[in-house]
């Protein structure tokens, strides 16, 4: 693993994010970098080529080859309106969606996915987690980390991974990965400015508009149980709203499945 980083200079425009990434051929997570790491700029973006110990939630291993996705992850250690963390969540899937639906081609169906996914026709292309570290009960800084598939083959999204898929599997071109990491890093500079003047609401009602199972038949597991309702949207501090026999219900985690016409047996 690499110990010094071959800095990259954007020449996008930014306001938030910091211009010079620190990139790294290999290393074990960029999370984890940067919750270490002391005295880094807010903004500091920290990109990798590939990762040995990358994670997902729930501690599930990001499994991508090397110089195939971008992984990468942003610094935060300055705060405006900010009343939770999962706000940052939904704001960087905003804005890889955003990015991407600048470059793929309209005929591409991409949509968000409760909490952290972006789905590109229907299967995961991108993961988020967000960590943070606190100190006298506030936080210290945020970590957003970003896995975007792009240019891995379609046979690599085999066995455990046929729900997943890539830029290039989707599409059938090798994509430039540069370019699409600016489209992605502009469109969440913007947002950062977004939460900056009007708070957490405008990300939230961009999430939803996204988002293609609000209004449709879903089933949660949390974990002990799996609950099936409608999907009813997002509370205001990000939970998902859920509809079920029993009455409105609401989680902060889980796992979602859209029920089409599949008859799951779940719990209401």
């Amino acid at each position: 693993m690499e110990t010094t980083a071959n800095n990259i200079k954007l020449t996008i425009d930014l306001k938030v994010l910091q211009h010079t990434i620190l990139h790294y051929k290999t290393i074990d997570s960029t999370n984890r970098f940067l919750l270490d790491a002391e005295d880094l700029r807010n903004g500091t973006v920290v990109l990798a080529d590939d990762q040995t110990a990358g994670r997902g939630r729930f501690n599930r291993v990001w499994q991508s080859l090397p110089e195939k996705a971008l992984l990468f992850s942003i610094l935060l250690n300055k705060f405006y309106n900010l009343r939770t963390p999962a706000v940052y969540t939904f704001l960087a899937a905003v804005g890889v969606y955003r990015g991407l639906r600048k470059i793929l081609p309209a005929s591409i169906n991409l949509s968000l996915k409760w909490p952290n996914d972006v789905l590109l026709n229907g299967k995961k292309v991108c993961g988020i987690l967000v960590q943070g570290k606190i100190a006298g009960g506030c936080y210290e800084k945020l970590v957003i980390g970003i896995g975007l598939n792009v240019n891995q083959p379609p046979q690599f999204f085999v066995d455990k991974l046929e729900r997943a898929t890539s830029l290039a599997a989707e599409t059938g071109v090798e994509w430039n990965r540069d370019e699409v990491l600016n489209h992605a890093l502009t469109a969440i500079d913007h947002l950062l400015i977004v939460l900056q003047e009007s708070g957490e609401r405008p990300i939230i009602v961009m999430w939803q508009d996204a988002c293609e199972s609000i209004g449709q038949e879903i089933a949660i597991d949390d974990g002990k149980k799996v609950y099936r309702g409608i999907f009813d949207g997002l509370s205001e501090d990000g939970g998902l709203r859920l509809q079920t026999k029993s009455g409105p219900m609401q989680f902060y985690a889980g796992d979602v499945t859209v029920l089409k016409e599949q008859n799951n047996a779940v719990s209401d």
